[in-house]
C-alpha cells in the first residue's frame, strides 16, 4: 500500500512531529465516533508501530497501518 502526500501535507506533518522521533499511523477509528457502523479515517503520531501494523510506501515519513484496518482504505 502506498500513501502520497503533497508538499503542504508534508509540511503540516513535519510541523506536528517537530524534532521528536516517531512515525505516522493511518487509522480507521470506529469506537465512540458517533458514526454508527461506519468509521472515521485519521492520522496519528506514534512512537512505534502497533502489534499488527505493516509499513506503507512513502518517501517523506515512515507510515504504518494496522493490517486489519487496511481493507477500509
Amino acid at each position: 500500500m502506498r500513501i502520497a502526500l503533497d508538499s503542504r501535507a508534508e509540511g503540516r506533518i513535519h510541523e506536528a512531529m517537530g524534532q521528536e522521533p516517531g512515525l505516522m499511523r493511518l487509522v480507521y477509528d470506529t469506537e465512540d465516533c458517533g458514526c454508527g457502523m461506519s468509521g472515521v479515517p485519521g492520522l496519528e503520531i506514534a512512537g512505534e508501530p502497533g502489534a499488527y501494523d505493516i509499513p506503507m510506501e512513502n518517501e517523506a515519513f515512515p507510515f504504518w497501518i494496522d493490517r486489519l484496518q487496511a481493507v477500509f482504505f
